[in-house]
């Protein structure tokens, strides 16, 4: 989705994470009991364990964050590379706004 493709903004995909950081399988409902059974026992069945699955999701949104963040440090490399082509040298002062885009970059 657009998260692995790091088109998502940045706030989606923090937002996305940080629920997606807290979803444990085995916790989820169904408005029926005996598909919830049915669930749970094909997870076991086809996984091994709750814990397994849960370690595929952590790290399926673990790749789709990072293909999130390299999306945006790129587009901030390409505004800072395109403002020191505009102002004729890198950016080095504080009034300049390249500095603080570079700081934002950073944290």
């Amino acid at each position: 989705g657009i998260l692995n493709r790091g088109e998502a903004s940045v706030e989606v995909a923090l937002n996305i994470g940080k629920q997606l950081s807290r979803v444990r399988l085995e916790n989820a409902s169904a408005s029926v009991q005996s598909d919830k059974d049915m669930i749970d026992q094909l997870v076991v069945t086809k996984m091994g364990s709750f814990d397994k699955i849960n370690g595929k999701l952590q790290a399926h949104m673990k790749q789709a964050l990072e293909a999130s963040r390299a999306a945006v440090v790129h587009d901030f490399d390409g505004v800072l590379a395109e403002c020191r082509y505009s102002w004729g040298s890198p950016c080095s002062t504080l009034q300049n706004p390249c500095v603080i885009m570079q700081r934002f970059v950073r944290l």
